[in-house]
């Protein structure tokens, strides 16, 4: 068998020296396929992307390359035989990266202990600390903030006036305009943390730290894996993902900010970030996920009673985003 669903990965294997393939199985993956292989000599993961993100991950893989090379514990990407590190198949749509297959573990908070934390933190800032000196084409903290607050704007703006056409009747209204005042309390504290000049604020992160994320070999985090989301971020932007994403299924828990007390404590050791930075750097993570949602939009394709209560069910979320920002701080205070 040559493919795996619609991905012919023996066409694609083809465009790198490897021997005879011995094995291969699907691993999942959101953004990209990926694809465990297996020949005579190694291990692999082969990652498998649409077409029109061939560019920007070219650039993920020059980066990791740049950090494997400076000594990150990152997969270092391989080469295909026409000297690339991006194999592209433009009849089928797709693009390719053949990296290195790294053996460990992946924990979840409930089985981690201090000294993991420990290795997590010392993980997450070299990581940080390398990739910040090294000459990386990303937009910076500033550019990124405004862009995402102008795109917002717009979004609103062009969205108001799809729903003043629909006549809606009042009551869905009152719940569309209050989903849209919990996201302008969001938007007023972004433009809070851009006006902060905290110079820790803003380093180059990882941009999915999770759990699946990070390699544990021998008790300790070992390697970081997946670098298709560095860019600009908040200095704890990385180790709050850890926390609270961590927890298993991708949820959100905000538990996990609790359990993972020694990784904060150790992130701050490590990085000589205040308490005060790592508090913003907390409600800077927090507002990004809360902005990442699209719920609006589903008021547009779906006026039943279904979408109505899958909006009232986020708004929920979403207060909890803004009214736990206390119970986060006191958390954390603690720590």
């Amino acid at each position: 068998m040559d493919k795996l669903g619609s991905i012919n990965y023996k066409d694609l294997l083809l465009n790198y020296d490897l021997g005879t393939i011995s094995h291969v199985r699907p691993l999942g993956g959101f953004t990209a396929k990926n694809y465990y292989i297996k020949d005579a000599y190694r291990q692999y993961v082969l990652k498998v992307y649409p077409l029109n993100q061939a560019k920007s991950i070219q650039k993920s893989a020059m980066i990791s390359r740049i950090a494997a090379e400076s000594g990150l514990p990152v997969p270092f990407p391989f080469s295909n035989r026409e000297n690339s590190f991006l194999t592209i198949k433009k009849n089928e749509g797709i693009c390719a990266v053949l990296l290195p297959y790294l053996p460990g573990s992946i924990l979840h908070n409930e089985h981690i202990n201090s000294l993991q934390y420990q290795s997590v933190a010392c993980l997450a800032v070299r990581f940080q600390n390398i990739l910040s000196t090294l000459a990386l084409d990303l937009a910076n903290q500033n550019e990124f903030l405004k862009t995402f607050i102008r795109e917002y704007e717009n979004k609103k703006n062009s969205f108001f006036n799809k729903l003043y056409s629909l006549c809606l009747d009042e009551k869905k209204m009152d719940l569309i305009l209050s989903f849209f005042a919990v996201k302008e309390e969001i938007i007023s504290l972004t433009k809070s943390i851009l006006s902060n000049p905290s110079r820790r604020l803003c380093t180059v992160v990882h941009g999915d730290f999770h759990n699946e994320n990070v390699i544990f070999k021998g008790g300790k985090a070992k390697w970081i894996i997946d670098l298709d989301d560095v860019r600009f971020g908040w200095s704890g932007e990385d180790v709050v993902t850890f926390a609270i994403f961590s927890g298993g299924g991708g949820c959100f828990t905000l538990s996990g900010i609790t359990h993972a007390k020694p990784l904060f404590e150790y992130f701050i050791k490590y990085s000589k970030a205040t308490r005060e930075e790592m508090s913003l750097s907390i409600d800077a993570t927090l507002l990004r996920l809360a902005l990442s949602f699209r719920l609006e939009e589903w008021v547009l394709k779906d006026s039943s009673s279904q979408a109505i209560n899958l909006i009232n069910r986020d708004l929920i979320k979403y207060r909890l985003f803004i009214s736990n920002y206390d119970a986060i701080h006191e958390a954390w205070a603690c720590v």
